[in-house]
């Protein structure tokens, strides 16, 4: 996967206990603690961490692993190469010692949803196995660039033209997994990774489909009662109600996204999130702030966000990619007619391959669908040159049998 220093979601051992439900990525308070367990934890945080037993090995007798990309609570993921062919890879591992009620099938869920997803903007998994330890691992594709919620912390706002283009490839790889029977549950910035490479700007894979949530048949629920699946900000109000997730639909994650694009353009959520009760009780009781409440008083996208962050989930866009639809009839003029706001009246940056993935009608077409350029037009002078050397080729022939007749 990416290279990303941040630790990676779990579902399991990243919730905490707040006030009664737990929320995915919200921390505990810190319990108070005596002077001697200060010492004691300042001294075991001076120490040196122990060897990672994974680095070095070779997973599979194929994939060496090479360095840490990043440590979540129940799995790890490392940088490695597939021996012979040198191919860089990213492993996904769930260590023996590790797992935990759930989490196997979890692990396996998300094996099975990222095989199933044929989508440019989906990583795509290579491998999948059991060692003879007991551990698992998952062979990835290796992303590199950057989360999204690293460059929000960086720029804080994008320009509405490359905002626009992460929404229609997010939007693009949720419409498939929907089609699929897929609901992703944890829609986030950290969760939209940025690719960037020598060819590639911004081209977008989403990322962490380990809890996503399979709509079209009945599963087992992997989490406990009480547990709220998501992260505060981009928490649709039927997932906070639902606890499991049991009532989840795609209309769940068009409110993620739509949350996400508020963020993207305004640099604030529908609901503050310094109290996460708190927030809860916004969520399900007060109506999510709108752009201009915001500082973005733009023509129409009111109610574009109204609906896409609509309490009743049959009252918002049938799909994401109709909200994104939306918003560019309303922000992609106002991007090329010099709009007041900087952000808005940006330019857009020039169109790159990604672009060109991001737009096409088959999603999952190969690099070879993409249609070379067309062939420039062809002069009026050059479209008849071949009448006129014909022309002149009967002259020439009339002329010499006149001269041999004569002769």
């Amino acid at each position: 996967m990416g290279e990303r220093h941040e630790a990676a979601p779990d579902v399991d051992d990243d919730r905490a206990e707040v006030a009664g439900p737990r929320i995915s990525g919200m921390a505990p308070a810190r319990p108070r603690r005596d002077r001697g367990v200060e010492d004691l934890l300042e001294r075991v945080s001076q120490s040196p961490p122990a060897a990672d037993p994974w680095l070095g090995r070779t997973v599979a007798d194929r994939y060496r692993v090479l360095s840490v990309l990043a440590d979540g609570g129940m799995s790890r993921i490392y940088a490695a190469e597939q021996i012979g062919l040198g191919a860089q890879v990213a492993i996904k591992v769930l260590p023996a010692d590790r797992i935990s009620a759930g989490g196997v099938e979890r692990f396996r869920r998300e094996a099975r949803a990222s095989v199933r997803l044929r989508s440019p903007h989906l990583p795509t998994v290579l491998d999948f196995g059991q060692l003879p330890d007991d551990s698992f691992f998952m062979v990835m594709e290796r992303l590199l660039g950057e989360d999204l919620a690293q460059r929000l912390a960086r720029e804080r706002l994008l320009p509405a033209p490359r905002a626009l283009r992460v929404l229609r490839q997010v939007a693009n790889a949720l419409d498939v997994a929907h089609a699929q029977g897929f609901v992703h549950r944890d829609l986030k910035p950290e969760n939209v990774f940025l690719v960037t490479d020598l060819v590639y700007e911004d081209f977008v894979k989403v990322l962490d489909f380990g809890i996503a949530k399979e709509v079209l048949r009945p599963s087992g629920s992997l989490t406990g009662a009480g547990t709220i699946l998501g992260t505060p900000g981009f928490l649709p109000p039927e997932q906070a109600l639902s606890g499991d997730g049991a009532v989840v639909t795609p209309a769940s994650d068009v409110y993620s996204l739509c949350a996400m694009a508020l963020e993207l353009l305004t640099g604030e959520l529908p609901h503050p999130t310094d109290r996460p009760m708190r927030m809860l009780e916004r969520l399900v009781s007060e109506p999510p702030r709108s752009p201009s409440e915001l500082g973005l008083p733009v023509p129409g996208l009111d109610e574009v966000f109204a609906k896409g962050l609509a309490r009743d989930p049959e009252a918002r866009f049938q799909s994401a990619g109709e909200l994104v639809d939306a918003l560019e009839a309303v922000l992609a003029p106002r991007a090329t007619d010099g709009a007041s706001r900087g952000f808005l009246a940006a330019a857009a940056a020039p169109p790159t391959p990604a672009d060109a993935r991001a737009h096409l009608e088959t999603l999952d077409a190969p690099r070879e669908a993409f249609e070379r350029p067309a062939d420039p037009p062809v002069s009026s002078r050059r479209r008849w040159w071949p009448v006129g050397a014909f022309a002149f080729g009967l002259a020439l022939g009339a002329a010499l049998g006149y001269l041999a007749g004569a002769v």
